[in-house]
């Protein structure tokens, strides 16, 4: 099935903070940066970020943010685990069924971000970020290697 997820962001940098808002509306709970959600779903809701990153020096920033989604109407929360080893956390439909259709509160879900990111060059960015699921109570640590591949080819093609 097709899914959709029309976001907004306003983000504001005062020296060396930046500020951002993002207010989102979508029919499935998608992945975040951080947080690779252990199920998918079908059915509409509003999602809303707000947080801030600082700049330590050129190379180092550090950044948290909170989030809040929040489903309406019916929802189907479609498992990515396969349920057969023990219930870690009790929180979650997705870690019982394949499959669950119900209403709104299955898929709702709130938390919050932080993260460290590193430029060690103008072409290479890491990121090392924690994300808590408050409703599912789960974490999650992720890391990430990013490349800026057009500024690699511009400085080697001339």
């Amino acid at each position: 099935r097709a899914t959709f997820d029309w976001n907004n962001r306003v983000e504001h940098s005062f020296s060396s903070l930046t500020a951002f808002l993002e207010a989102g509306f979508a029919n499935t709970v998608g992945d975040s940066q951080f947080f690779l959600r252990p199920f998918t779903t079908l059915g509409y809701n509003t999602h809303f970020q707000g947080g801030a990153s600082y700049d330590l020096n050129r190379f180092f920033s550090v950044g948290a943010s909170g989030y809040e989604i929040v489903p309406f109407g019916q929802q189907t929360v479609f498992s990515k685990v396969d349920g057969k080893g023990p219930n870690p956390s009790g929180h979650g439909v997705f870690e019982d069924n394949q499959q669950t259709s119900g209403p709104a509160d299955i898929a709702r879900d709130n938390g919050f971000s932080t993260w460290i990111d590193a430029t060690p060059s103008r072409y290479v960015d890491l990121e090392l970020g924690y994300t808590r699921s408050l409703q599912f109570d789960l974490n999650s640590v992720s890391f990430t290697i990013g490349m800026n591949v057009g500024k690699l080819y511009r400085r080697y093609s001339h």
